[in-house]
């Protein structure tokens, strides 16, 4: 009996280092399938697909053209460009309502005074995506909130070609009007 017992545990213990090995060839194994993707898989309980995510450049090629046009008025004028501006980071909402969506939405560019005190105004550049009816709505609401806290919005249009004279050109006659508007309102 006492042989049978050595033998029973034994076997348990053969048994139980084999299992621990599939287990670790099966971690090893999973670790090595996943290293090196771009994206990640995550199955949510609640959702029976599976959600891809996957890293987009921060502008588009459009985008970064308007910038790279603009950035150098940035030491001219004594301003900063900031690409990709939530306006609920330059609008603030005061009302019962619990939610702010209204104020999720992102503007292209935002121009700033030389230490980000003041917003002067903001740049959307409109592809031909502006033209479905969704953004439409999007860009009237967008227009609507901007007028009501006295905010301008440039637009520029990539049908147009937007050549980098024309770019700058528009931006210094918007400071300059806006330095006008401002010298008005200090002398009355």
């Amino acid at each position: 009996m006492y042989k049978g017992v050595v033998v029973m545990n034994e076997l348990f213990m053969i048994m139980f280092i084999v299992i621990a090995i599939v287990m670790i060839i099966l971690i090893m194994y999973s670790f090595s399938k996943n290293s090196g993707k771009e994206k990640e898989t995550v199955n949510l309980e609640h959702q029976s697909d599976e959600i891809h995510y996957f890293k987009k450049p921060f502008m588009t090629y459009k985008e970064k053209d308007l910038f790279d046009k603009m950035k150098p008025l940035e030491l001219e004028l004594n301003i900063h460009i900031q690409p990709q501006v939530s306006l609920a980071s330059v609008i603030r909402k005061e009302s019962h309502q619990k939610f702010q969506n209204e104020l999720n939405r992102i503007v292209d560019f935002a121009v700033f005074n030389e230490d980000y005190t003041e917003l002067l105004f903001l740049i959307e550049l409109n592809d031909p995506t502006h033209n479905q009816e969704d953004r439409k709505r999007r860009d009237r609401k967008v227009h609507f909130i901007c007028n009501q806290v006295g905010i301008k919005i440039m637009t520029f249009y990539t049908y147009r070609g937007n050549k980098k004279e024309y770019v700058q050109n528009c931006i210094r006659e918007e400071l300059s009007s806006k330095s006008i508007q401002e010298e008005k309102s200090k002398n009355d």
